[in-house]
Order: C-alpha cells, then sequence, then structure tokens
C-alpha cells in the first residue's frame, strides 16, 4: 500500500518535470515552443525553350522548383525568408540549368537536334570546368545565345509546420505545388539569381504574406547589435538533405551552432558566420539566441569545391526589420495561439491535465497546423487516464482501511456498550445484597435487562397456632 503511495507521488513530481519550462531554451524547448513558427517556401516555374536558330527543332518544356525556409513574424500570415527564393530570376536560373541538364542528356544519347556550335561549346565547358556543377552554370550561360524561353509561369507556396502529406502523388518537387497555402511578396531586396549576389550581398530578405491567417504562431524579433561571437545559437530549418521520406517533409530540423565571427560584406552589409550544419533548404532558417529570439537568418553558404566544406552567414535580424517596416506589418505582435499553448503547457507542467487539454483544443481551433499540439494533446490525455488509474489503486487500500476502521470502530463500541452494562448488573446485584430488608423490599422492581441472575430470599414472619404450630 505505501509502495503504490510512493508511486503516485513520484509520478506527480517527475513527468511535468519532463515538459518545457517557461522561460527556458534547451533543444527540447525550442523543438515545442518556436517549431510551430518555422515554415517551408517553396517556389517554382515553368518555361518552354526554343531554338532562335532553327524554328524547327526540338522544343524544350521545362519545370523546376525549389524550397527554403522562412518563419512568421506577425499573426496575420506575415512571413521573413530569402530574396533568392521567392524571385523571379532565381527561378529562371533554375529552368535554365534544367534545360542545360536535357541538352547534355540529349547530347549522350543522340537525340534532338543540338547545333553543332552548341555542341562544340558544350564540350569545352565540360573539359575545363571544375566540377559538373560549374560546367552546367556555364552551359546554361551558353544556352542563351540559342535559345529564348517562352510562356513562363510561377508558383509559390508555404507549407505549414502541422501540413499533413496524406499521399504521394509525385516523387517530383514541382509536381506538389498543389500542396499548401499562396504567398504573396510583400516586400524583397533587388532581385538576384544567387545569395552571394554583390549587388545586394547580405541583404537577401524578403516578405511574404499568406492569406487566411489570424492567429499564426511567431517568432520575436531580437536586437542583433548585442550578438556577439562565440554566442551559442539554435537553427531551426528544413536541409534537404534531412528529408528521409515523404512524411518528413513538414518536420523542421533544429541544430546547435555559435557565432564564429562577426564579418562585412563586399558593400560593408553586416553578416554572422555560423558554426552550423547547413545544406540546400537552409536558406531562410532563423536564427535564435539563447531565449529563443531571432537574431539573423541564413543568406547562404560559402563551399570549398575541393573539400565540400560549407561556411554559413546569416543576415542580422536589425536588416530584417527594415523590410518588415516596409512590408505593411508589425513585429513582435502577440500572438494569441502562443499565448494558449503557453498556458496549457504551463498546466500540463502542474498536473492541471483538465485545464490543459481545454488550452490545447483551443490551440487547435485557432491554429490547426501546429506542429506541436497534437502531441501535447494526446500526452495530456495519457496523464489524465495514468492520473486517473493511480487514484484509483489508491482508493482501494484507503477503501480498504476505512472498511477495517469502520468495524474497529463498531467492535469497540459494542465492547464499551457491554462493559458498561456488565458493570451496572454487578452494581446492581452489590447493591440488593447489601442494603437493609427494609430498603430493598421498597426498592423499585429492577428490569429484565439489569435483574441479576443471583436468587435473592424473600422475607416472610412466623407466627404459632393456639395448638402451638409454626406458620409462615
Amino acid at each position: 500500500m505505501f509502495k503504490k503511495c510512493a508511486l503516485l507521488l513520484t509520478a506527480f513530481t517527475l513527468i511535468p518535470a519532463q515538459l518545457p519550462a517557461k522561460g527556458s531554451a534547451s533543444s527540447a524547448d525550442l523543438a515545442v515552443l518556436k517549431r510551430p513558427a518555422v515554415v517551408r517556401v517553396v517556389t517554382g516555374c515553368e518555361a518552354k525553350f526554343v531554338s532562335k536558330l532553327d524554328k524547327n527543332s526540338k522544343n524544350y518544356p521545362i519545370n523546376t522548383a525549389f524550397t527554403g525556409t522562412g518563419f512568421f513574424i506577425s499573426p496575420d500570415g506575415y512571413i521573413a525568408t530569402n530574396a533568392h527564393l521567392v524571385s523571379r530570376q532565381s527561378c529562371e536560373s533554375g529552368l535554365w540549368a534544367r534545360l542545360a541538364d536535357s541538352i547534355i542528356q540529349d547530347l549522350r544519347t543522340s537525340s534532338g537536334l543540338v547545333p553543332d556550335t552548341l555542341k562544340t561549346k558544350i564540350s569545352l565547358i565540360a573539359v575545363n570546368a571544375d566540377n559538373n556543377n560549374e560546367a552546367r552554370v556555364e552551359i546554361a550561360k551558353e544556352l542563351k545565345n540559342y535559345f529564348t524561353s517562352e510562356s513562363y509561369k510561377q508558383r509559390g507556396k508555404v507549407w505549414l509546420a502541422g501540413d499533413e502529406f496524406k499521399t504521394e502523388t509525385n516523387n517530383e518537387l514541382y509536381g506538389m505545388m498543389d500542396i499548401g497555402k499562396d504567398y504573396e511578396i510583400k516586400k524583397e531586396a533587388p532581385a538576384a539569381s544567387s545569395a552571394s549576389d554583390p549587388d545586394y550581398g547580405g541583404k537577401d530578405v524578403a516578405i511574404i504574406k499568406v492569406d487566411g491567417i489570424n492567429a499564426a504562431p511567431t517568432l520575436k524579433l531580437a536586437d542583433s547589435s548585442a550578438v556577439r561571437e562565440a554566442d551559442v545559437v539554435k537553427v531551426i530549418g528544413y536541409p534537404g538533405i534531412a528529408d528521409t521520406s515523404f512524411k518528413s517533409l513538414p518536420r523542421a530540423s533544429i541544430m546547435d551552432g555559435k557565432i564564429s565571427a562577426l564579418k562585412t560584406w563586399k558593400n560593408d552589409v553586416q553578416l554572422f558566420q555560423i558554426d552550423v550544419l547547413v545544406a540546400g533548404g537552409s536558406s531562410g532558417s532563423p536564427v535564435l539566441n539563447s531565449q529563443g529570439e531571432v537574431i539573423g537568418m541564413i543568406v547562404g553558404y560559402n563551399r570549398d569545391l575541393s573539400s565540400n566544406d560549407k561556411i554559413p552567414f546569416a543576415v542580422p535580424v536589425n536588416i530584417i526589420k527594415e523590410f518588415v517596416g516596409q512590408s505593411g506589418t508589425t513585429a513582435n505582435q502577440e500572438s494569441e495561439t502562443d499565448r494558449l499553448f503557453q498556458a496549457g503547457l504551463d498546466s500540463l507542467q502542474s498536473g492541471s491535465y483538465s485545464e490543459a487539454q481545454e488550452k490545447f483544443e483551443q490551440v487547435k481551433r485557432s491554429f490547426p497546423q501546429h506542429s506541436e499540439v497534437d502531441d501535447l494533446l494526446s500526452q495530456t490525455q495519457q496523464q489524465r487516464n495514468v492520473s486517473t488509474q493511480q487514484q484509483r489503486e489508491l482508493m482501494i487500500p484507503i477503501v480498504g482501511i476505512g472498511g477495517v476502521s469502520s468495524l474497529a470502530l463498531l467492535g469497540l463500541t459494542w465492547f464499551l456498550l457491554r462493559n458498561r452494562s456488565q458493570q451496572r448488573l454487578q452494581t446492581a446485584a452489590a447493591s440488593i445484597s447489601t442494603e437493609p430488608l427494609q430498603t430493598r423490599m421498597a426498592s423499585p422492581k429492577v428490569s429484565n435487562f439489569f435483574r441479576p441472575s443471583t436468587v435473592v430470599k424473600q422475607p416472610f414472619l412466623e407466627l404459632k397456632s393456639s395448638q402451638g404450630k409454626d406458620h409462615r
């Protein structure tokens, strides 16, 4: 019995301690508190490429798509991300690169009509390039002398953290452009095809908006002027190499790192060099300080071609604020979803499971795509069930103790009453045997309940008759 009581007390003490504590910023806490505000940004485009030299030659219908990261900065759907993720110039560059792949494939299979002059150019580029990717870029540039694009179309989507991908209808990213919500570009840096473009360098920022959202979870923008080298940071994003399955697409990764150096770009724009693992798809990822506030955003990386080592850089959040002010919104607005979610976590931590479940259900209604609320609703229900079962188990010995106590009390009461009755009987008997005759004869009758069990002789008178006989 005491062992069960001890287990119950231990459960109530340890289970809440495993939950995120308010104000804490461990990796586990950030996964629950900050990941819901981080989204995947997807941009796709298509065009038809026609030869300038021969109108009767093969046309190439090409499409491409790429993904990056963004994060909500206001409850009404404003998102901060990279300009190179949403600009037309970036998407068109991707189309030309895909055209280069198609041309190279045709050369290998001897299919299609490729001008001899282009074949020669492509061969020279392939021989002189340091690596295949560099050759691909150079070939794409050369193709612009031989082809023109027609019927260009571009689409942009935001995949929310809690979006559900039920069926894998198309392995090609462009074939998945029907998933998610459309976005509108509200403010972006000057168009460029690369995050390292010298024309805008570190100001690779865009603010986009998703309509139909009014209670999004948000990230708070801090003051990047307080950032120092060696500061510990966390990066939340969607690196493509972490997409292990179709269902993992809406699940953001959280990585630990630090500020390696405070750098400046060619145009004297400040950048943060970050010691953290990044890959394609990490662009636009928020960089968080130890309080979980945004101090920067990943804009790209420099890569060593020989070792393939990558050095990522982040634009300071104070530059992002410049774009926020020009986009028509205000940063650091209170999110009702975040308020309800924190209240639910506080209730869950304190063991108020019914109240926690109510708050999490409100979060679900407020922002159905919240990435963490379903798991916490399930956890809360499990804790309620465990608590109820443990209380029932605890009540069994309590009821047993109560039953035994009641029987003992009844037995004690009967025993005391019985002793009291016997004492009264003995007292009555003693008084009958010791009182004078006159007193005993004058005493009132004793009730049957208290009548003593001893035989008492009745008093009598002796008389003599005239013949001398005794009469009683």
